[in-house]
Formats: C-alpha cells, sequence, structure tokens
C-alpha cells in the first residue's frame, strides 16, 4: 500500500461508495454481509502484522466515503413534485439540443416554477409541428435561458423485463421529472450571452464539426465526428450497431486511446516549432482540459484527461509516473466532484479497462512469443478484453468470438492512422478546407474499407453469443481472480490453489440446471403483440413481435422521419431475448399480416436464429409482407402454413394445437389471425392473435373450445372482440390485454371490460402493467408485471 497509496485509497474509497449504495437502495443485506467478510480480512491481517494505525486509517477513510455518499444522496433528492397542471418554467438549457424528426430534446436547469426559486435539471422533450419549427430548433444552443408552460411529470420506469432502466440512468445524472411542452412556438426564447462559457465551448464544438463535414465525403464525416469530437448524433444505426456488436464500439467514445494520440501528436508537432521541454509540457496540459470540454467531458473522457494531466505533471517536475497512481488518483476527483458517476455504464468500462490494462499488459508481455511490437498488441487487446468481458455481458448481453481478433487488426489502424490523421485533417481544413482533401479522401476510403470488413464480420451470426446477466457475486469474483492473475504470471506458485478454488466458482453458472416451469412472457411493444414463451425443454416460441407506423407519409412530411425511427422488433423484443440468453428461437408464429403484429419481425430474423415459421396460411399482402417473406427465402427458413387440427408436444405435459384459421376464407385478415391453445401442467392457455368475433363465433360453432385459465384477448381488446357467448364459454381466470398506452384507438373498448368483469376474469393491461409473465410449474404458477412488481405478483 505504500508504493501505490492514491490508489489503494481509490479502491478503498470506491468500496465504502458500494457499501453505502446498497445499504440505502435497501439491499442492507449485502452491504453488510461485503462489511463483515472486508471487516474479517482487515482485523486478521493486522492482527498478524500488528498495522494498527494503518487499520484505523482505513476505517476513517471508508467512515468518510460512506459519510460523504449518503450527504450527496440526499441533496440531491428532488424538492418538486408531479403536476398535470401546466406550470410556469424558466431555465436554461446545459446541453446540446438533439433533434430528431418531428421532436426535440435537452437538458434544462430550472430557475424558477410559478414565481419559486428552483435550482435542478430536468430532460425536456418538444414536439416539433412543422418544418420551420425544426430549422429553427437545430439554431438552438446550450446556455440559452427559456420560459414556457409545461408539465412536471415522473420519468417512467422499464416496462419489460432486462430493459434499459431510463429512469435509473436520470437519477444518477441528478434528474428526477421530465418537461413536455405543447409545442415549440410555445418557447419564448433568449438567446445566450457571446460570454457564457458553455455557449462558446458548444459554438467551438459546432465550427469543427462543420469544418469536419466541408473536408470529407458526407458517407463518413459523422464517423470523424464521433472519432475527433465525440458526436456520434450524426452516425446512422447501422455503423453504431455494427462496432458495438464487434466489440469495437469504444474507437468510437473519446476515451484514453484518443486523448494519448492527441497529446502524444500535440508534444511532438510543439517539439518541432523548437519549443523547450517545460514549454510543451505546459501547453500540453493547458490544452487537455480545453479538449475535454469540447468533446463533451463524458466519464471516460475527464478519467483520461485527468491522467493525462497528472503523467504531464509529473514529467514536468521529473517524478515517477506509476500508471495505478494515477489511474487512483482521476478515480478519486471524479468521484469526490460526483459519487453518482460510479453507476454510468461509461464511468465503469473506462476505468476498468484501463485498470486492466495497468496490471496485465506487463506479465502478459513477459509470456507471449514474438517480437515487441507483436506481444505488446497482443497483450494489450487480451486485457482489455479480459478486463472488459463482464461488464459486456451485464449490460449489454452479447460476445461476438472475432472481437479479440478485430480489436487486434483495427485498433492500431485508429491509433496509428485513421485518429491522427483525422485530427490532422480537421485542424488543416480550419485553415482552408482545400488543404486536407487528398488526405481526408485517403482516411474516408479506409474507414469504408474498415465498415465493409465489420459488416461482413458482424454478418457471421454463428460466431454471436447471447448471455444473460452474470450475478453480482459473479463478477466480483471474477475481478479477484483478474486481480491475481499477474502474480500467478510471474510464478507466484502459493496462489495455485485458491486459483483453481476461483475458476471453480466461475465455471459453476455455466452448468445447465433443467427449470420444470413454462415461461410465457407478454412483452409490452406498445399497440400490438409479442410473446415469448419458453418450454422446459430449452424450446423457444415467439408469436408475432410489434410494430409501428411510419413517420411520415409522403415527401412533403419526409422532414419527420428520425434517424432511427421505433422498431419494437429491435428495442424490445431482440434486447429481451439477448438478456434471457437465448441464442435460437424455435418457432416463430406470425398470427396475420398487419404491421403491428409483425413489423418488429425483420430485426428478430436479422439478429436471431430461427429455425422455422408457422404462418396463418395467407399470400403476402402488404410491401412489409413481401419483405418478410423474400429475408425467410434468402435465410432458408422453412415457412409453414398453420391449419386446424395440427398439433405438437414438447413435452408429456407441455402441447400445442392450432385451433384457427381453416381453409374457409373469412371476412377481413383479422379473423384469419392464427388462434393457438398452449396446455402446460394442467394449465390452457389461449393465444387468439387480432380474432374478432366472426372468427370467435366459428370456434364455437366447431366446439373445440372451452374453459381456458389464461385467455390472450383477441384484437387489443376492441368492440369488435370478446363477445359475451365467447367469454362465457371460455370463463377464463386471467384475461390479458395487449395494448398501447393511451393508444388512439380507444382500445381496450369499456364493452369489453365490462364482459371480462361480468365473467370475473382478472384483467391484465400491458398499458397499466407493463409486460406480463406467466410461470407455469407443475405444482403452482405465478403472475408477474414490470410496472406493479409486488402488487402484480399473484400466487394462484
Amino acid at each position: 500500500m505504500k508504493k501505490r497509496p492514491l490508489y489503494w485509497v481509490s479502491l478503498l474509497y470506491v468500496f465504502s461508495l458500494l457499501c453505502a449504495h446498497f445499504f440505502l437502495n435497501t439491499h442492507k443485506w449485502a452491504a453488510a454481509l461485503a462489511l463483515l467478510i472486508v471487516s474479517v480480512v482487515a482485523l486478521t491481517t493486522m492482527a498478524f502484522t500488528k498495522q494498527w494505525k494503518l487499520l484505523l486509517i482505513c476505517l476513517l477513510l471508508w467512515s468518510f466515503g460512506v459519510g460523504y455518499y449518503t450527504f450527496y444522496d440526499r441533496i440531491h433528492q428532488t424538492q418538486l413534485s408531479a403536476s398535470t397542471e401546466l406550470q410556469h418554467i424558466e431555465g436554461d438549457i446545459l446541453s446540446p439540443v438533439k433533434v430528431d424528426g418531428d421532436s426535440m430534446r435537452f437538458t434544462l436547469r430550472i430557475r424558477n416554477i410559478a414565481g419559486a426559486s428552483v435550482n435542478e435539471k430536468t430532460e425536456c422533450y418538444i414536439p416539433l409541428k412543422n418544418k420551420q419549427e425544426r430549422e429553427q430548433a437545430e439554431q438552438l444552443r446550450s446556455g440559452a435561458s427559456l420560459t414556457f408552460l409545461s408539465p412536471i411529470l415522473a420519468v417512467n420506469p422499464p416496462r419489460n423485463p432486462n430493459a434499459f432502466d431510463y429512469k435509473r440512468y436520470l437519477y444518477y445524472q441528478g434528474i428526477h421529472w421530465t418537461l413536455k411542452p405543447a409545442s415549440y412556438s410555445d418557447l419564448k426564447i433568449v438567446p445566450p450571452s457571446p460570454f457564457n462559457p458553455r455557449y462558446r465551448v458548444d459554438q467551438l464544438q459546432q465550427r469543427i464539426a462543420q469544418v469536419v463535414e466541408d473536408v470529407f465525403p458526407s458517407s463518413t464525416s459523422g464517423l470523424i465526428k464521433g472519432l475527433t469530437l465525440g458526436m456520434r448524433h450524426d452516425l446512422s444505426a447501422e455503423i453504431t450497431d455494427t462496432y458495438a456488436k464487434l466489440g469495437l464500439a469504444h474507437v468510437l467514445a473519446i476515451s484514453g486511446l484518443h486523448m494519448s494520440v492527441l497529446v502524444g501528436g500535440l508534444f511532438k508537432l510543439s517539439g518541432l516549432a523548437g519549443l523547450t521541454r517545460e514549454t510543451k509540457l505546459i501547453l500540453t496540459i493547458l490544452f487537455v482540459p480545453l479538449y475535454a470540454l469540447v468533446v463533451g467531458a463524458a466519464p471516460s473522457v475527464t478519467r483520461a484527461a485527468v491522467m493525462a494531466i497528472a503523467v504531464l505533471i509529473a514529467r514536468y517536475f521529473h517524478r515517477s509516473s506509476d500508471g495505478l497512481n494515477f489511474w487512483g488518483v482521476a478515480c478519486l476527483l471524479i468521484l469526490l466532484m460526483d459519487p453518482y458517476q460510479l453507476w454510468h455504464v461509461g464511468f465503469q468500462l473506462s476505468f476498468v479497462v484501463t485498470w486492466g490494462l495497468l496490471i496485465l499488459t506487463g506479465p502478459l508481455m513477459e509470456r507471449l512469443p514474438g517480437g515487441q511490437f507483436i506481444r505488446s498488441l497482443l497483450a494489450v487487446t487480451i486485457s482489455a478484453q479480459l478486463a472488459s468481458t463482464p461488464l459486456l455481458l451485464y449490460y449489454f448481453h452479447q460476445f461476438h468470438f472475432l472481437s479479440p481478433l478485430i480489436n487486434f487488426v483495427f485498433v492500431p489502424l485508429f491509433s496509428y492512422i485513421i485518429i491522427p490523421f483525422g485530427f490532422i485533417s480537421a485542424l488543416l481544413g480550419l485553415i482552408h478546407p482545400s488543404l486536407p482533401f487528398l488526405l481526408a479522401n485517403l482516411i474516408s476510403k479506409m474507414l469504408e474499407w474498415v465498415y465493409a470488413v465489420l459488416e461482413w464480420a458482424a454478418g457471421i451470426n454463428h460466431m454471436q453469443t447471447y448471455v444473460s446477466s452474470p450475478s453480482l457475486w459473479w463478477c466480483i469474483v471474477y475481478y479477484i481472480t483478474l486481480m491475481l492473475l499477474p502474480h500467478i504470471l510471474r510464478g507466484r506458485r502459493w496462489l495455485h490453489p485458491h486459483l483453481g478454488r476461483l475458476l471453480i466458482i466461475l465455471c459453476l453458472p455455466l452448468l445447465s440446471f433443467q427449470d420444470e416451469k413454462v415461461v410465457i412472457t407478454f412483452l409490452d411493444v406498445g399497440q400490438g403483440d409479442a410473446i415469448v414463451v419458453e418450454t422446459p425443454q430449452r424450446r423457444v416460441y415467439l408469436t408475432d413481435s410489434g410494430g409501428a407506423a411510419p413517420y411520415y407519409h409522403d415527401e412533403q412530411d419526409s422532414w419527420r422521419k428520425r434517424k432511427e425511427p421505433y422498431d419494437p422488433g429491435k428495442k424490445v423484443v431482440v434486447p429481451f431475448l439477448k438478456a434471457k440468453g437465448i441464442n435460437r428461437i424455435d418457432t416463430v408464429i406470425m398470427t396475420h399480416g398487419h404491421s403491428d403484429h409483425i413489423g418488429g419481425l425483420a430485426a428478430v430474423f436479422r439478429e436471431m436464429k430461427v429455425e422455422q415459421v408457422i404462418g396463418n396460411g395467407q399470400a403476402p399482402d402488404t410491401v412489409l409482407e413481401k419483405e418478410l417473406f423474400t429475408t425467410l427465402k434468402q435465410k432458408a427458413i422453412p415457412l409453414y402454413w398453420g391449419k386446424r387440427g395440427d398439433q405438437w408436444r414438447d413435452s408429456e405435459s407441455v402441447a400445442w394445437t392450432i385451433l384457427h384459421p381453416t381453409e374457409n376464407p373469412m371476412s377481413n385478415a383479422n379473423n384469419e389471425s392464427i388462434t393457438l391453445l398452449l396446455e402446460a401442467y394442467g394449465k390452457r392457455i389461449l393465444f387468439t392473435g387480432d380474432l374478432e368475433e366472426e372468427g370467435e363465433r366459428q370456434l364455437l360453432e366447431a366446439n373445440i373450445v372451452g374453459p381456458v385459465d389464461v385467455l390472450k384477448v383477441g384484437h387489443h381488446g376492441s368492440k369488435t372482440s370478446t363477445g359475451k357467448e365467447w367469454v362465457a364459454a371460455l370463463k377464463p381466470s386471467i384475461a390479458v390485454i395487449t395494448v398501447g398506452n393511451k393508444n388512439r384507438f380507444g382500445h381496450p373498448h369499456p364493452n369489453t371490460l365490462a364482459t371480462l368483469e361480468e365473467y370475473h376474469a382478472k384483467i391484465l393491461r400491458t398499458d397499466q402493467s407493463g409486460s406480463i409473465t406467466l410461470e407455469i410449474g407443475k405444482v403452482d404458477w405465478n403472475v408477474m408485471t414490470s410496472l406493479q412488481h409486488n402488487k402484480g405478483r399473484m400466487r394462484q
């Protein structure tokens, strides 16, 4: 500890913040257990070494961390309350304004509400009603003052299992509420002062961004802005998804890689100007924080900037530079300024990867074969991969087996060529756009070639695997093992038995335990259906996938189109499957061809391996259906037509039967919906798609339906479905209605709700409860909902 005091102090400080967080957030047992374990270890160690003063210092530091986090959390609680009534609000824009299609958003610091002084950050969302408003919104800058009327709205929690928790994300930025003015025209705007520092930084960023757009072709200018300025808003979803899928997303986020390239380049350029060593260091130290401010001062940027400044200062005073000590300095400074940074994914990845590089690169280089350059590249790639893997699995649930090779090949290319010459091109462009013409085009061609290779690699689906989030304890054991690895690589044989035990613990989650339950999840995809069924035999069924209407209908309204239109398949269904570690869907059931049922399937077919598809036998009618059928042919996915009487079993206790449609044509597509009966451990669940009363009557007349335990209500509970005779025959204990919150159709209809209540069905709605999950076991069954948690939990 004496060799690297700041490193060890930072680790103790982080531990104290974790204890305080878990204690404050009702995980008191976790905090108490962790404290007990560490206390026993510390007391035992001190008893043998008699380092009582050190123990006292550690206890004081730990107490400070716990107290500071508790105090910080208390003063950052909101002083406002939700209000549906319009409030008179005055505030200042804190963040860059993001305009996307027919909406804009930014972070606003409220100064005044209804005449009362307030100091609180909020997220502000504003609809744009026409193209002129959009053009005006694109000119709005941070630092501007606004006055408007708006309700104060709570941030919604996640509506599906394992979904991104936007409410938690905003909480750790000190944001508790959202504001939604009626329109942009309602805003009273006071432009920022020319002397406002935030405005000046924003102007500088916009100026450089404009230079990049002038210098580079449109196909790569967005990528260059991301690489040099951290501006990722102009990057297409396809590019960011491809880079992320192959574990190369870190090159798009300004971090230590970019900072080291910039600092090294600046140091060499100032050397060419004949400046002294001390002058070069001072100029570089002054430039680093300015660059950090221009690119947004995200956690990874701040960490890299602090470490860079610490190293430069140490060199200025001719002091030795220990990477782990500087890592500790950066960690302490950032978490003292804002302890909430500990819960930002960017902070965690940045610090953990840097920590892994610092402790593992040296020992690995001593063991790896090859020349100095190759050993260095291999050691850096392996260290970064080992350090980042648990966090990537925990947050993103995916791993591509080509990722290490991709990083090994392309990170040097970005480090030594693309990023440095991207910076040089931007700087030359500030003098005159024509100066870097040849260089910019060369870099663009190189980026296009890189993306072509990455796109090809990302398309190799069998190299991609999805993994459910590892437990917190597994992650702790993993990183303890990683801490011991350098000692083992350097021949500390006394650690070998402990490593064996740790490896056994790490391998336990890989063992497969049979769970004798059928799990049915009615996902909340808005106004649409998406139902996932998992059986004990590890078979997965997906019925429909939701869908969304396009943002514009003709060329005149094309300005409404968003950079990434909402796709429930991509945003809800695929992330849910990934988070559960599902790599293969055995059967996709397309109940019928309406977009709110099959609109998200393109993303599912693109991301997941699908064994077969069951359709309702109708020829494709819409453009969407034809495109999906073409995709099935291209991917050689078998398509079968489901018809009444088709049956199959997953086991003795789990059986499926298709009840509808028949060969007789019906009046509309809704009544052609596949109607499917699942029987699991004595429970009967009926899935009806958009079946309406005509289809219901046909099933009743055929006398092939009877009482069920769960009914998926047809057509989102519209007035044209769920007739009294139908409900009387089925007598469902639970009726599930998949329906969009505040949908424009007015679903579910009051008459439908009244009919279900008349027959004493328990009504569960995705608009009110979020996703609805049924766990059906041999003995009992549970019903859970995302939004109501314990309130929505029932034991039948």
